[in-house]
């Protein structure tokens, strides 16, 4: 812009009032687009397919203007089915420099008018344009593109990594967990528990063999959760932790008998008295939580337990806990127990009690039904609980209100994930949902293509 603007004040000089000034310039300044038409297809519930248009406004999409290679393009795609071949634009030249469009597969060139909507110009593929400068003194060639997306934002789409992996098929029931862009299976045999990883392809799952020779009771793989860029495990009454899955350190003795879960700066677990508990240096000591409700309401089976930012404050977590208690003594109980927290662990932090999530009259028509295997983690900004439904369905629920109301979406039982097998669910950094299987071995991994989108960006 500096240079720009250097060129533009040295081309302003003159001799008298009665020259014509001609400048030397050759560049364009600025380039947009004008309102595009945007396609979309669409199937009904008989089956036939139709298609609507809306339209998109094209100076949403900014363009980047390379001066150095000569080349503009949109960072940010166009939505797919954007008719790019009849785009209007309006485009700029410095200091009147004359632009020129380049004819497809011929050598004609068609003049383009400076500051007024071109006419409609075909960009299904790269357009050359050429900006001769004021005095005739040669010419530029820049190179336009318009980036299209080629999938639809809102589409899912799933991949299926494993089939019947040996590894994982060995396990009875499981936990998958995401540290960062790695991915790991902490599973049971029935016996002990043991860490998987995948390899690079995701396809081939291996043990991972504990170099300082631990090993895992049976239940340690429901006492696992991510935490400070750790995995962290309850293991026979010792708390653990590895960033690998294979070298484990020994963090304290604690008096847990569940290990729940973590959020940016804590620690959860149940004691051995049944009290809620926290830790807040890294599971070295833990302190009774408060909570608004009578503790008999806290989860006794499946829990599981999630968090995310607030959007208006990082250094405010929302976080979210569930479970179920025992069908047998609470035939009552409509669904999953929810408990919210809110942790704020700025300088200024005020301690805030757990509040008990209750099934009211204003959402008894949309509250978490009992799950089994239950997978709490946070997708597209939304709170998510996965797992296996009383009638054995694999179900997927969302919540747009921080675990308030839940809808169900038809995301698992689409991938025919038909037997009961248990399984668990979370999601990754690149925004991929994983889906492994214990017993039949069957691992998914899918995303939201926009979410996809954002990653690559």
């Amino acid at each position: 812009m500096a240079f720009a603007l250097l060129l533009l004040c040295a081309s302003c000089l003159k001799g008298n009032d009665s020259e014509t000034v001609s400048y030397n310039d050759k560049a364009i300044a600025s380039f947009a687009l004008t309102t595009l038409n945007c396609y979309h297809h669409t199937t009904s519930s008989t089956g036939a397919d139709s298609v609507y248009m809306t339209k998109i406004t094209g100076s949403n999409y900014k363009f980047n203007i390379d001066q150095m290679q000569h080349i503009i393009y949109n960072t940010d795609s166009l939505p797919k089915g954007t008719d790019v071949t009849h785009v209007a634009c309006n485009i700029s030249t410095l200091n009147y420099g004359a632009l020129v469009l380049e004819a497809i597969g011929n050598d004609s060139l068609y003049y383009l008018a400076n500051t007024t909507p071109t006419d409609s110009i075909d960009f299904s593929q790269p357009r050359m344009m050429r900006v001769y400068s004021n005095n005739g003194d040669g010419y530029v060639t820049y190179t336009v593109k318009l980036n299209v997306h080629q999938e639809e934002g809102s589409e899912f789409r799933w991949t299926r990594m494993a089939e019947g992996d040996a590894t994982l098929a060995a396990l009875t029931d499981c936990h998958v967990l995401a540290l960062g862009s790695s991915i790991f299976v902490a599973g049971t045999d029935g016996t002990s528990t043991m860490f998987c990883a995948p390899d690079e392809s995701g396809e081939t799952w291996k043990v991972l063999t504990p170099t300082t020779g631990t090993t895992f009771d049976a239940e340690a793989y429901n006492n696992i959760t991510v935490y400070d860029d750790f995995l962290y495990v309850l293991n026979g009454g010792q708390l653990q932790r590895s960033t690998d899955g294979a070298a484990w350190e020994q963090v304290s003795t604690p008096e847990l008998k569940r290990l729940i879960g973590g959020s940016t700066a804590e620690l959860y677990g149940i004691g051995t008295d049944g009290r809620l508990m926290v830790s807040t240096d890294d599971g070295k000591t833990w302190d009774a939580e408060e909570l608004d409700a009578d503790d008999q309401l806290l989860p006794t089976e499946s829990i599981a337990l999630t968090y995310r930012p607030y959007s208006t404050n990082k250094l405010v977590d929302d976080v979210l806990m569930g479970g179920c208690r025992s069908a047998e003594d609470y035939p009552s109980d409509k669904g999953v127990q929810l408990w919210r927290k809110t942790v704020d662990f700025s300088n200024t932090s005020v301690p805030m009690p757990w509040s008990y999530v209750e099934v009211a009259e204003n959402n008894v028509g949309s509250y978490l039904p009992r799950i089994k295997g239950l997978s709490l983690f946070v997708y597209d900004g939304k709170f998510v609980a996965a797992g296996i439904a009383d009638d054995g369905r694999a179900v997927y629920y969302e919540s747009p209100d921080g675990g308030l109301t839940w809808k169900e979406k038809k995301l698992l039982s689409m991938r025919n994930i038909e037997e009961a097998t248990p399984l668990s669910v979370t999601s990754d950094a690149k925004n991929f949902i994983w889906v492994v299987q214990a017993k039949s071995g069957v691992v998914w991994r899918g995303r939201l293509n926009r979410l996809g989108w954002e990653v690559e960006d």
